[in-house]
């Protein structure tokens, strides 16, 4: 594991990102419950604190300690969404794992888990073996492998994209309405002269 300077290494939550996704009808459902209008606020703003909310969803559900690090977005939506990068202190993640292996159907679920998102396929070759057991000890483990690890901690503990964004809407209303845009925002079509 790496990073240990950071409070453990930089993990990617179970999200499916902001564009287009029941998180992005939330925001459109908190702006109107608000009675903001799109164009009203500020929507880095209402995204960082939306993020910050969901990972604190996900840590009482997983019952994972986990520190907010950062929203990555995609510069273009067709390659990638947004992720929800937290970092877990690598010794939680190393109970997690260690719970994990102890259980024979978790273990077995968890394998199941790492052939079917890393097993080849048409446009795809993965980068890591599809079989756990090539991956070795937790402690050599990238983020990439380690967030599998949490996908599978969310997939077992019953958490659920959708139900995570009902239960987290009133603190989306907040956050819109307590994130007008500025006043003295200029939108940048606007700067530009009309044509003749």
């Amino acid at each position: 594991m790496r990073d240990q300077d950071q409070g453990g290494p930089e993990l990617r939550l179970p999200f499916t990102g902001f564009y287009q996704s029941v998180h992005e009808n939330t925001f459109d459902a908190a702006a109107e419950a608000s009675g903001m209008g799109p164009d009203e606020v500020d929507w880095p703003v209402v995204r960082l604190g939306y993020a910050q909310a969901y990972m604190r969803e996900v840590a009482r559900l997983t019952g994972l300690e986990m520190r907010f690090s950062r929203i990555s977005s995609p510069e273009f939506y067709n390659f990638g969404a947004d992720e929800i990068l937290v970092r877990i202190d690598e010794a939680r993640i190393a109970e997690l794992h260690a719970g994990i292996m102890a259980d024979p159907a978790q273990a077995a679920s968890l394998r199941d888990r790492v052939r079917e998102e890393l097993s080849p396929r048409a446009g795809f070759a993965p980068y890591f073996s599809a079989d756990l057991d090539d991956w070795g000890p937790i402690g050599g483990w990238e983020p990439a492998q380690l967030s599998l690890l949490l996908d599978h901690a969310f997939a077992r503990a019953g958490a659920d994209e959708e139900e995570i964004a009902d239960s987290i809407f009133d603190r989306a209303v907040e956050l819109v309405a307590g994130a007008p845009r500025s006043a003295a925002y200029i939108a940048p079509e606007a700067t530009e002269d009309p044509s003749p």
